[in-house]
């Protein structure tokens, strides 16, 4: 297991996250009501929250009773819901780790802005692969996605430390443009075996399409979006001394 577990850089624009802080605590208090709800009638409350290609589209329509917001807005709500403990965990220390360098090198504002629209583009990517699907979707991966996609350009070179679990427990630091640019590769090719994948049932439950798209419009997003003087792909980031 290769976990990212933090970075070294030093954050003085905006030394304290509050907007990384403000999603991670959304997608927890989301999760919290998720686990409340009765275990028999949990799925039937959580749908009308999720993410479903063919309502969006209007292909389908769920019943009357659990038409609780317009489809548009599940693009929205479906990313701060999570499907279990491990998918919550996971999402979250990604989120944690490069969401607030990120916020460093955006400023609190256009942060938020840079958050919901990758997450949209990443449902976008996701509904545009079969706008006729009816599997619910749901996680803040594709908005994640799009954060470590800003990352990838402004602190290519800065160091990630990672928790590296094989025989023994180890903390070693990768350069971020090799530790992202794996992750993405790793994206891709799940998208190739995916789609060769004979039956769909064998091409398993992650929407690897949404990550990639939401990838994409994070590298796009941070062109824009970054505070005045952050440079891309220029200077290696601004580290803390030891």
């Amino acid at each position: 297991m290769f976990l990212p577990i933090g970075d070294d850089i030093e954050r003085e624009a905006a030394p304290f996250q509050f907007l990384t802080m403000l999603f991670v605590s959304g997608c927890v208090l989301a999760f919290g009501w998720e686990i409340s709800l009765p275990e028999e009638t949990a799925w039937d409350q959580i749908i009308p929250f999720t993410m479903i290609p063919a309502v969006v589209f209007g292909y389908e329509q769920l019943p009357w009773e659990m038409m609780v917001i317009p489809p548009e807005f599940t693009m929205v709500t479906s990313m701060f819901l999570h499907g279990g403990w491990e998918h919550l965990i996971g999402n979250m220390i990604f989120l944690w780790v490069f969401g607030s360098s990120v916020e460093e090198a955006t400023g609190h504002v256009r942060f938020f802005f840079l958050y919901l629209l990758a997450g949209l583009a990443a449902s976008f990517g996701h509904i545009m692969l079969d706008p006729t699907s009816s599997v619910p979707t749901l996680g803040a991966s594709g908005a994640i996605s799009g954060i470590m996609g800003a990352y990838l350009l402004v602190y290519p070179f800065n160091r990630i430390k990672v928790l590296m679990i094989v025989t023994h427990v180890v903390v070693i630091r990768v350069p971020a443009l090799l530790w992202i640019g794996g992750w993405i590769v790793w994206q891709c090719a799940e998208i190739w075996m995916a789609a060769a994948a004979p039956q769909p049932e064998q091409a398993g439950g992650v929407a690897w399409t949404a990550h990639v798209a939401g990838f994409v419009a994070g590298m796009f997003l941070i062109v824009f979006l970054r505070r005045p003087g952050i440079k891309l792909m220029g200077e290696t980031a601004k580290v803390a001394t030891e």
